[in-house]
């Protein structure tokens, strides 16, 4: 059995999240969109600056 990476947990979680916008209307469709599009990279990223 393969352990998932960290990137790849993630990922699966935004798409998740994404399946769920597409249930909402158009406005709020687009702004949980915007919420769970954000790249892995930067979420590491914004992670390590409130960590210090």
């Amino acid at each position: 059995m393969t352990a998932c990476s960290h990137q790849q947990l993630y990922d699966a979680v935004q798409q998740g999240q994404q399946v769920e916008c597409q249930k909402l209307q158009a406005e709020q469709y687009q702004q949980c969109m915007q919420k769970y599009a954000k790249p892995y990279q930067q979420y590491q990223q914004e992670r390590e600056q409130v960590k210090k």
